[in-house]
C-alpha cells in the first residue's frame, strides 16, 4: 500500500473475502491523497476484487477498484481523522 501525502498514516486488515485500509491525515487541513493499493501487499487480497468503497465518515462512497489497485485513486481525508476503505 502506498500513499503520497505528507503527515498520513496507513494500516490494512485483510480476510478471505474482506480488505480494510485505514488511512489517517494528522493534518489541520483536509487532506486528498493517492492511494495505490499492491495485491502483493495482502496475502489473502485476491486480483478479483470487484468493489472499493468509503465506509466512514458521512456516508458510503464508491470507489474505482481498478485505479486503487493501479495507478492510485485520489482521497480526501478529513482534517485530523481518517477514512475507512473496504475492498471485496
Amino acid at each position: 500500500m502506498k500513499i503520497d501525502g505528507f503527515d498520513c498514516a496507513s494500516a490494512g486488515y485483510s480476510w478471505p473475502d474482506e480488505t480494510y485500509i485505514i488511512l489517517g491525515s494528522f493534518n489541520a487541513e483536509p487532506k486528498t491523497v493517492v492511494c495505490r493499493v499492491g495485491l502483493k501487499d495482502f496475502v489473502v487480497l485476491a486480483s478479483s476484487s470487484s468493489s472499493a468503497e468509503i465506509i466512514s465518515g458521512s456516508g458510503p462512497a464508491r470507489l474505482d477498484v481498478r485505479k486503487l489497485t493501479g495507478g492510485g485513486e485520489n482521497i480526501t481525508i478529513p482534517a485530523d481523522n481518517a477514512v475507512v476503505i473496504r475492498l471485496k
